[in-house]
């Protein structure tokens, strides 16, 4: 097992989806357009499971879902705990099925970093975290105030001093779109644990 500290000097944002991405089955959008998360003045349609702009430009031809309708989805039960998704820059990605190793590494990093926090401060173990356009769920997150200082809302970049990913699979995501999407969002320290073999 390696630690690798990233830099947090944000890349640009780029176009392309970010891993393996999430499809909506036909009830799951015409739910979102009865629930009216998406409406008529969206100008969108469904093709193969993902949201398309009906007039989009040739370089981003994808809808993208806000922070907002991400929840409102949730809240609506068009997406549950069930779908194991996360929102990542718009998109709606799966999560990767977590190994032992990955879900021992995680717990272990979890009790590390619990056992060395102050008062005013806490650590959560798989739990949302909110950027302007992403809920990213990290393996763990040091978050200041209480637990129940976030009863109603996600912590988000200015409450949150490090963020953790165990990195197994998921190695290149983490290392390319979670980098960039924690270093744009103004997250000042993400430690990435890759589980190395042989």
């Amino acid at each position: 097992m390696s630690i690798s500290l990233q830099p947090t000097t944000p890349p640009d944002r780029e176009a392309e989806p970010v891993g393996p991405t999430y499809r909506l089955s036909v009830d799951q959008y015409h739910r979102i357009k009865r629930e009216g998360i998406l409406t008529r003045d969206d100008r969108v349609e469904l093709l193969e499971g993902f949201i398309y702009l009906k007039e989009s430009p040739p370089d981003e031809p994808f809808y993208r879902l806000s922070v907002e309708q991400y929840h409102r989805m949730a809240e609506s039960g068009i997406l549950t705990k069930n779908d194991r998704i996360e929102l990542l820059e718009g998109w709606l990605v799966a999560k990767m099925t977590e190994h032992q190793p990955h879900v021992i590494s995680a717990n272990l990093a979890f009790h590390a970093v619990s056992d060395l926090l102050p008062d005013g401060w806490f650590a959560t173990k798989e739990d949302p975290i909110t950027a302007s356009d992403s809920e990213p769920e990290p393996d763990v997150a040091v978050v200041s105030g209480s637990i129940r200082d976030y009863q109603d809302r996600a912590p988000g970049p200015a409450e949150v001093a490090l963020v953790v990913e165990v990195a197994e699979a998921s190695l290149p995501g983490d290392r390319s779109i979670k980098k960039r999407l924690y270093a744009r969002s103004g997250f000042p320290i993400y430690w990435l644990i890759t589980l190395l073999s042989g």
